[in-house]
């Protein structure tokens, strides 16, 4: 009897410190509360890993897109994350093969950047969801009929939660616009017809599809405008300046020519330069390279339409947002469409030397979260402001 009620003290005793112990370990090891109100901008990631994105760079040797993943970890700096980037050298497969490599890592990204490389996107799009990645399409979409097909964000893949394209078609027009009223001022009639010549970039690129597009509609807006040709320049400045040298032979009266890239409005240059015509060729590009802004400084070139580099900063905050708990849906949508604005001369004066690097690393993207700026009702995502006053372009 004795020696079985010694048995249960004993089981008592063992009992009691075994819930003492688990009692300690779960004070020691409960979160604390103290930070649980705490204004999230005096904790950027509190308690969180800091979340990883990849860009799929398409041409890493484009100064554009050498700007464009500069903005993107200036951006990421800013929120308190980070990306790594991986580039595809114009390579459409080579892209589907890196998301297939990045969806077979132990620690997948938090989310990947990509465009619709030579009408690559869908294919992106399958392997991002057989990963179970979430992806943000930037810069190039789908085509007409692709868009068709696969729908748009949250439709029919679950893990594309978002797109943002500049508008191509709108900068096309406006760069075509720019180039006649220049054209009209200065008499450049040709048999009663302001006569066009028009240099595309790579002609399965949804971006040279909208800017042929807005060129061709504007043409047909004017019945004193005509587009005599237009050649695949594949935004390079070398195959732009051998097309315009042979074009300066098959139409020696035409002064105007439309570029859909700053790279091709440069070999246009290049080309009338070396001739031993008269260099009064009038030529407009698109990105706001900085050979371009140097060249509408020096009157080589009539202007440029661009900012859309910016886009990198801006999808950055978007999908920095959507994983930190604010979508971005309830406040303009899954798909946006950033404007391209037009500088001329005056404006380009107006910039500082190293634009638009320099204003891009001084930009704080921090403000335009709505993590870190709950009160936030919009995103105010304007390229003016950031590189420099509004009143530039009045």
């Amino acid at each position: 009897m004795t020696g079985g009620f010694s048995g249960v003290v004993s089981f008592l005793k063992y009992k009691c410190a075994g819930v003492i112990f688990l009692g300690l370990l779960c004070f020691m090891t409960a979160p604390s509360t103290a930070n649980a109100t705490s204004d999230p901008t005096d904790q950027p990631v509190a308690l969180d890993s800091p979340l990883e994105f990849v860009l799929l760079n398409p041409n890493s040797d484009h100064s554009f897109w050498r700007l464009f993943e500069e903005t993107m970890k200036a951006a990421c700096q800013d929120l308190g994350c980070s990306v790594e980037s991986y580039h595809a050298d114009r390579d459409q497969f080579k892209m589907i093969d890196q998301v297939h490599e990045i969806g077979r890592r132990v620690k997948k990204p938090d989310a990947v950047f990509f465009q619709s490389l030579k009408k690559n996107g869908p294919a992106v799009l399958e392997a991002l969801e057989k990963y179970e990645i979430t992806g943000f399409l930037i810069n190039a979409g789908l085509d007409t009929e692709q868009a068709k097909t696969y729908g748009g964000p949250r439709e029919r893949y679950e893990y594309w939660v978002g797109q943002m394209v500049p508008d191509d078609y709108n900068a096309g027009k406006t760069i075509a616009k720019a180039l006649y009223r220049k054209a009209v001022d200065r008499g450049y009639y040709n048999n009663g017809k302001i006569q066009f010549l028009g240099i595309l970039g790579t002609l399965s690129d949804s971006a040279s599809i909208e800017r042929e597009r807005g060129l061709r509609d504007f043409i047909n807006l004017k019945p004193d405008a005509e587009l005599l040709q237009t050649v695949e320049g594949k935004w390079s400045a070398e195959t732009s300046e051998k097309i315009m040298q042979k074009l300066m032979v098959r139409y020696p009266d035409v002064k105007l020519v439309w570029a859909a890239s700053d790279s091709m409005a440069n070999g246009v240059i290049k080309a009338c330069e070396a001739s031993k015509r008269e260099c009064d060729i009038l030529t407009v590009g698109v990105d706001w390279e900085r050979q371009a802004l140097e060249n509408i400084k020096r009157n080589k070139l009539l202007g440029s339409a661009g900012g859309h580099y910016m886009e990198a900063g801006w999808a950055t905050v978007l999908m920095f947002d959507y994983l930190k708990g604010y979508d971005f849906k309830e406040y303009g949508g899954v798909t946006r469409v950033s404007k391209m604005d037009f500088l001329n001369r005056n404006m380009v004066l107006s910039l500082s030397e190293n634009c638009c690097e320099a204003e891009v690393e001084n930009f704080d993207f921090k403000t335009l979260s709505r993590f870190y700026n709950p009160e936030n009702t919009t995103y105010d995502f304007d390229t003016l402001e950031v590189i420099g006053p509004k009143r530039m372009t009045e």
